[in-house]
């Protein structure tokens, strides 16, 4: 059985209607820019699923701890 996967805009994101906290779009385009949120390009638009969430927020949970080991 295929699931359906739920598509969310900068917008959606910023806002926190996509159940996540929300982010903000200048924070957004930083994690993207240093690899840490995955996202897919259609034209000039920009999405995420929740899949890309989940990896931003584990990303940043792993950086974190690293930092503290040091």
């Amino acid at each position: 059985m295929e699931t359906k996967t739920e598509y969310y805009t900068i917008k959606d994101i910023e806002s926190g209607s996509s159940n996540y906290m929300p982010i903000p779009k200048r924070t957004q385009a930083r994690y993207r820019k240093e690899g840490l949120l995955a996202y897919i390009k259609i034209g000039r638009q920009i999405y995420y699923t929740s899949e890309h969430i989940k990896q931003l927020f584990l990303n940043l949970e792993s950086t974190s701890m690293n930092s503290k080991a040091e």
